[in-house]
């Protein structure tokens, strides 16, 4: 799914027109992306956590600092399945 089918998709739920539930999403991912700059982790009870994960320097790479996600139980209880082996 992509941005586009999931503004489509939580407007056929809501009834809420696209460019407003687009505009939001923005605002969304921009606090984000902003509160992450500045070291504090976004959290979303039952679905998940943003946060910043500091890797360790590597062979020929230097340390470095990327977002992150670990779903929260909820989430996981949606999309786990048993798989038969």
């Amino acid at each position: 799914m992509v941005k586009e089918e999931f503004i489509r998709e939580v407007s056929n739920r809501t009834g809420l027109r696209q460019v407003d539930i687009s505009k939001s999403l923005e605002s969304g991912f921009r606090i984000i992306g902003e509160r992450l700059k500045d070291g504090e982790p976004v959290i979303f009870r039952g679905f998940g956590t943003f946060k910043i994960r500091r890797r360790a320097e590597r062979n020929g790479r230097p340390p470095d600092v990327v977002p992150s996600f670990e779903p929260g139980k909820e989430l996981r209880r949606t999309v786990s399945y048993k798989v038969i082996t």
